[in-house]
């Protein structure tokens, strides 16, 4: 890139994209491709910092930003970008799915804020990846309702485009219903995923869905035990 500039070649999308995966086959640390990813940015104008060529830096750097567990830096990039892409909106939002501590509140804002993204096929031209990741994102906090309204809204599959989030947006939300106590909304998701959402479920799917009961039924026999020893303590002072 350096030699390239020097002699006035100007690079392109393409130039970027053998740039990332350069940076993706080499040892460096995940702090040193930051480092030469934002250099990068920094060395070209205003004007050529556009999706078109640099989107596949701006994807990366949004991405290693995650795995350094920096949300902040990560929503800064994606703040920065004039238009983002449906790559763009699936990285940040996987973002927000991974870090810790999860930040399910920042994906639905950043979902409902973009949910006119060019090159989106689902509902409310919502991106497969980005409803995904989103939904996984309130899952983890057990945000369970969170998770399916966002199902609810742009998830409801139409006869076109097939299944608008992925099965493992389904087993974590079935996951979450089960740990929050509600293995009927665990099982009720469960019989109409394949109906609403087009999504058919797995191996994965019917174990959760299996856990969440056997959840809620531990959960009653702790209750129960409960009350007997309190009934036998007022019992015995009495």
């Amino acid at each position: 890139l350096d030699m390239a500039k020097k002699n006035n070649v100007k690079p392109n999308s393409l130039t970027f994209q053998k740039v990332v995966l350069a940076c993706q086959k080499s040892d460096c640390s995940t702090e040193v491709v930051v480092g030469y990813l934002q250099q990068i940015l920094k060395d070209l104008d205003e004007s050529e910092r556009t999706m078109d060529k640099c989107g596949p830096i701006y994807n990366s750097l949004i991405r290693a930003y995650g795995k350094l567990n920096d949300f902040e830096s990560a929503l800064r990039v994606f703040e920065e970008i004039d238009i983002a892409d449906t790559e763009i909106l699936s990285s940040i939002l996987f973002v927000c799915a991974t870090v810790k501590p999860v930040r399910w509140q920042d994906a639905i804002i950043i979902l409902h804020s973009s949910d006119i993204v060019t090159g989106s096929k689902g509902k409310g031209r919502v991106e497969y990846s980005a409803l995904s990741y989103a939904v996984i994102a309130c899952s983890k906090m057990n945000q369970w309702q969170e998770g399916l309204n966002l199902l609810d809204i742009y998830g409801v599959a139409n006869d076109v485009n097939g299944p608008m989030a992925s099965v493992d947006a389904l087993n974590s939300l079935i996951a979450s219903a089960g740990r929050s106590g509600r293995p009927d909304i665990a099982i009720k998701i469960l019989n109409e995923s394949t109906k609403l959402y087009s999504i058919v479920p797995n191996f994965r799917s019917f174990r959760s869905a299996i856990i969440a009961c056997n959840q809620a039924e531990h959960e009653k026999r702790r209750q129960r035990r409960r009350r007997e020893r309190l009934m036998y303590k007022d019992a015995t002072y009495t």
